[in-house]
């Protein structure tokens, strides 16, 4: 399994998080499911996700989430 994850960045996102509202908002929302169908279409079983904020912070929060319950 793979995972891709997104993390919508700019100040309104790293306010709001998910309660941004604006049309790049709606974008980022729907990119992550996107690529995971993209993916999934290939074969390939994929778990999307979009976070909010800093980026750096957002993927090594994630990376530690992921070896802490052993995803590969």
């Amino acid at each position: 399994m793979r995972s891709v994850k997104t993390v919508a960045n700019g100040w309104t996102k790293r306010t709001f998080g998910p309660d941004s509202i604006s049309p790049e908002v709606d974008e980022d929302k729907a990119y992550p499911p996107k690529m995971g169908e993209e993916f999934e279409r290939e074969g390939i079983v994929t778990r999307a996700k979009l976070a909010f904020g800093d980026p750096l912070e957002e993927i090594v929060t994630w990376g530690t989430e992921e070896v802490a319950i052993g995803w590969r």
